[in-house]
């Protein structure tokens, strides 16, 4: 409205909240490009707010809403018995603009019930018929009502899903792969990302077994994110990892945290495999027939240059019994780890002992208690005897062995016997044969006889 012989202005919109209410005497009233125009006023015009705009408690609205990008989606957002529903972006609204849909029960559905982009549900929800990047943003339903009852507004967040490409955090290095296997030292770092994703997320590494929990230990160390031109985001994440316990492997996962992350239940699975989980003692099993003098050598590659190699006597009463005196060698790999070796000559000085367990370690920064090793019983001879080793295990050893011995030779002596007897029998029936054929020969020879004489005295 426009008052020439005044200094206010108020504008109206077909869907505005407010009714005014003037008093004055004499008015002429024109109309001129859409304003109403009074030429004479003769009393001051008040104007009053007769229906305030209050945020909804006879709506039911939800206060965020997730849609998932290229999908037809729906924004609840209703009330009863209401008489007009009016949608505003968060920023027309501000900027008291039109809504840029509305619906009015009493206009029988009117032209704003479905636009190109939108519909209202009966009871006031938003219908957005394709979402996009766009249709992430506040939103503002406005609901009237009849008969005096205040207006009420409220309004619900709509925050568009948009997956990453690929669908799932990518371990650097291994594009387009759900599950990575990963040859990598018992320490390091892990990178991992994600592309082209809507909203901004958050990412993180964790370990997989929740079974064996504690078996690596992760630290994240940074985060970016950048938005993209057609509004994604780029995510990825850095953390360093230490395996703590002696396993061959570990398996970490990369995935989205916090709430959203129903949202993206694609997980990445990482297997970590170390390379030479322990140390190597040259030439030497597990159990060792040594004796009280001796040489060992241990040697463990690819290591961080601030460690080292040391021997550890298992036994710790014999600690104070056994010397060791090393040489240890090193050498740099291009990757900056190291190659250690480690050359000892060992005296056991207790004629008593006839065994020890040594183990060779790694030693230095982050060494712990959970640190492979490579580990060898060594066996000594009894002094008070002719070199036989006291040591149950050689016993058993050599029992098992004497006993294979004499069952082996039994089993010899029993097919000699049976091959005797064979024999026997083939020679027994050899002979019977040749029996029979002279006998049948002499019966053939008397038989002969008899008729040559019956032949003579028929003459």
């Amino acid at each position: 409205m426009l008052c020439p012989n005044c200094n206010f202005k108020v504008s109206l919109h077909p869907y505005s909240m407010l009714n005014f209410s003037f008093r004055f005497t004499t008015v002429n009233l024109s109309h001129e490009n859409g304003w109403h125009s009074f030429t004479s006023l003769l009393v001051v015009a008040v104007v009053l707010f007769t229906k305030d705009v209050i945020n909804c408690e006879q709506c039911h609205c939800n206060e965020v809403v997730y849609l998932q990008a290229r999908q037809k989606a729906l924004i609840p957002c209703q009330s009863d018995q209401f008489q007009q529903v009016s949608w505003f972006t968060k920023q027309d609204y501000d900027g008291s603009k039109s809504p840029f849909i509305y619906f009015n029960s009493a206009e029988n559905f009117t032209a704003g019930y479905k636009t190109a982009e939108y519909e209202i549900e009966l009871n006031g929800s938003l219908i957005i018929k394709n979402v996009t990047l766009s249709s992430h943003r506040r939103f503002v339903a406005v609901f009237t009502f009849p008969g005096g009852t205040p207006s009420c507004k409220s309004e619900p967040i709509a925050v568009v899903i948009v997956p990453p490409v690929p669908a799932y955090a990518v371990v650097i290095g291994h594009v387009n792969q759900q599950y990575v296997q990963m040859d990598v030292e018992r320490q390091g770092t892990l990178y991992c990302s994600m592309t082209g994703v809507h909203p901004n997320v958050n990412l993180t590494l964790v370990e997989a077994d929740a079974f064996q929990s504690g078996t690596i230990s992760l630290q994240l160390t940074d985060m970016t994110s950048s938005q993209n031109e057609d509004g994604t985001f780029d995510v990825s994440i850095t953390a360093t990892y230490r395996a703590v316990l002696s396993l061959q492997s570990s398996v970490v996962q990369c995935k989205v945290t916090g709430e959203i992350s129903r949202y993206f239940p694609a997980v990445t699975a990482v297997k970590l495999k170390y390379p030479q989980a322990q140390p190597v003692i040259i030439g030497h099993p597990v159990y060792m027939e040594a004796n009280r003098t001796g040489q060992l050598h241990c040697f463990k590659n690819n290591v961080s240059p601030e460690r080292n190699l040391v021997w550890q006597v298992f036994d710790e009463v014999f600690t104070d019994r056994i010397t060791f005196q090393s040489v240890t060698t090193r050498s740099t790999n291009k990757d900056g780890t190291v190659n250690i070796s480690l050359a000892s000559s060992y005296n056991v000085m207790d004629e008593s002992i006839d065994r020890v367990t040594v183990q060779c370690i790694l030693s230095g920064s982050g060494a712990d208690s959970y640190e492979p090793k490579a580990t060898v019983r060594l066996l000594f001879p009894n002094g008070n005897s002719d070199g036989c080793f006291r040591q149950p295990e050689a016993k058993i050893i050599k029992a098992v062995l004497a006993v294979l011995i004499n069952f082996s030779c039994s089993i010899v002596v029993l097919l000699i016997g049976v091959l005797f007897m064979v024999k026997r029998t083939n020679d027994a029936l050899q002979a019977m044969r040749l029996e029979m054929g002279n006998t049948r020969q002499g019966q053939s020879s008397t038989d002969g006889s008899r008729e040559g004489i019956q032949d003579e005295v028929s003459l």
